[in-house]
């Protein structure tokens, strides 16, 4: 009997035993399952392509490419990047990333911000899932940027751009020096740590490898290296070394470059790569913020579109901690400024050719501040030598090194001096597609005058002309008085509206023209009593978002005959 009651036992409880098994079984699989999406999900984000160097041949994995749901534009595929509010709890974002269905979850050094993986078949729907969730303060696909140069004759050996902008002159005054850091976020930079051997049997270029101090990669790519023929290149007009007997010589002179890569080996990258380069040299990939990195940023790249709230909130945490920001107007031939240079607190940049005029392929217009020299600029390249190339991503760095001039000299109180000074210095007989004109070196470090050029060769004296007889001598005349300048008129505000006054809208305002005005400039006022530059144009309205409850706007006067300048300003709440 006890044989057969244990017989009974173990045919009661097998049903069960097999239902357990079956349950774990299933788990096992849902995790199989879970971990092969995400596997599947991780191998769509990339593509892969040959990259070619000087004969060499290499792979290397770029963001996958598809248009995004909003407007068509080129994004990365299943990529979101997505803003919480504030007072969301860590656990509270995991749980709607869950609901959402994310497959990875990045963390950007932006606060409360998520680089988000998804399936790229429902990423409209988990992009709207997001927008709808009253916790998420953004949510937008992943950008794609693109580098902005455009190879030409690899044979130019002048550089024309130096000579134009007068930096011998400004040489004279100041060589800057290697506190002032140069942050490329570009493609790389062909420096000391490159697997790549140079001409000359060493890795780096000659021109530039002693200048790099720090590098750090945030794409996709197997290392910070140049793999595009273009980082290199805008490194070496921001600051090659110069005065060393070969080579080219970079406008910053004694700076030093800092090599942020944001574009992978085929020139194109995200936003959220990006954001992270951007916060990154400013020391912001902490929080709070440590020592920045650099104290200059060039980014020559960009994206079409409006400027993306959270690669301005970027801008504005490196603005705060004291940095001066250039970046490339746009090669579209197109009016107005292109994203990341269309947003505050950055100085937009268009090209000029050699007789001063834009480019023909260069942005131009509203919002675009300078212009420099994007022709046929010879510069350093990815492979140890030297190549000119043409876009607005060689106008930027003419600036960025311009501003490392500046750095060290007394007109450095802050960053925004610095910005002053390259605005106010420039060439206004030379606008090039820009509002305030083309960049003068020589002006910015406090030369004046016209820099004086190596005496020619006398010429053979002609022989004297026969004497005339002497006229009668007339009176003379009184002298004219000086005219007396127009004197500054505040601007008056004579409409204005907010579609949300409390929590940020769409502000439209205009004002009456001011006698003696060219250009005028619209900031809004920080919460922490701070003003950010929105735009600087000849318009007389202005409309645009504000993203925040920011309540006092201002308009003041930029530029004119009329004294003085700054001129002005009239604050106001729309």
């Amino acid at each position: 009997m006890p044989e057969e009651r244990e017989g009974l036992n173990t045919r009661r409880f097998l049903p069960v035993f097999i239902c357990f098994s079956l349950v774990i079984l299933s788990f096992v699989f849902v995790l199989a399952s879970r971990h092969f999406a995400i596997a599947q999900g991780e191998d769509e984000e990339t593509d892969i392509v040959n990259v070619k160097r000087d004969g060499r041949q290499i792979q290397a994995r770029i963001p996958k490419e598809v248009p995004d749901p909003d407007s068509g534009r080129a994004s990365a595929s299943g990529s979101i990047l997505v803003k919480f509010r504030s007072n969301v709890n860590e656990a509270k974002r995991d749980q709607i990333h869950r609901n959402v269905g994310a497959l990875k979850v990045g963390r950007l050094y932006l606060g409360n911000t998520h680089r988000v993986r998804v399936p790229q078949a429902a990423l409209a729907a988990d992009l709207a899932a997001y927008r709808a969730n009253p916790s998420v303060e953004y949510a937008v696909p992943d950008r794609i940027v693109r580098a902005l140069g455009t190879p030409n004759d690899p044979s130019f050996n002048q550089q024309w751009g130096m000579s134009k902008i007068n930096a011998p002159g400004a040489w004279d005054i100041s060589t800057s020096s290697a506190a002032a850091r140069v942050a490329i976020l570009d493609c790389g930079v062909y420096d000391s740590a490159s697997t790549f051997v140079g001409p000359d049997g060493k890795r780096g270029h000659p021109d530039v490898r002693d200048k790099v101090v720090a590098r750090i990669n945030f794409t996709t790519s197997r290392d910070a290296d140049d793999w595009c023929d273009h980082g290199t290149h805008v490194s070496g007009i921001a600051g090659a070394v110069t005065n060393n007997g070969i080579g080219v010589s970079g406008l910053g002179y004694s700076n030093s470059i800092v090599n942020v890569k944001v574009l992978g080996d085929n020139g194109s990258g995200t936003f959220g790569w990006v954001i992270n380069g951007i916060l990154w040299a400013a020391g912001c990939d902490t929080n709070p913020c440590g020592a920045r990195r650099a104290e200059i940023i060039n980014m020559s790249l960009g994206a079409t579109g409006a400027c993306d709230p959270l690669v301005q909130a970027a801008m504005d945490k490196a603005w705060a901690q004291g940095m001066v920001i250039v970046a490339a107007a746009g090669n579209d031939s197109a009016s107005g400024a292109i994203t990341p240079a269309n947003c505050s607190n950055v100085i937009a940049v268009s090209a000029s050719d050699t007789n001063d005029a834009k480019a023909s392929f260069s942005n131009f217009g509203n919002g675009v501040d300078v212009a420099a020299p994007g022709v046929n600029i010879l510069s350093t390249n990815f492979v140890g030598k030297y190549a000119s190339f043409s876009g607005t991503s060689m106008a930027s760095p003419h600036v960025a090194g311009e501003a490392a001039l500046i750095w060290t000299t007394s007109y450095n109180t802050s960053n925004q001096a610095v910005v002053d000074r390259i605005l106010s210095t420039a060439n206004l007989s030379a606008l090039a597609g820009s509002n305030f004109g083309r960049i003068d070196a020589f002006a910015a470090v406090g030369g004046s005058g016209i820099p004086l050029p190596s005496p020619s060769p006398s010429p053979t004296p002609l022989p004297s002309p026969s004497p005339s007889p002497s006229p009668t001598p007339l009176p003379s005349p009184s002298p004219s008085p000086s005219p007396v300048p127009i004197s500054c008129d505040a601007p008056v505000i004579i409409s204005h509206s907010d579609t949300r006054p409390t929590s940020g809208g769409t502000v439209s305002f205009a004002w009456n023209p001011v006698a003696g005005v060219t250009l005028y400039r619209v900031q809004r006022q920080r919460t922490d009593g701070t003003w950010n530059t929105r735009t600087t144009s000849s318009s007389t309205s202005f409309t645009g978002s504000d993203v925040l409850n920011d309540p006092n706007w201002r308009v003041f006067i930029s530029a004119g005959t009329c004294t003085p300048i700054p001129g002005p300003d009239v604050v106001f709440d729309p």
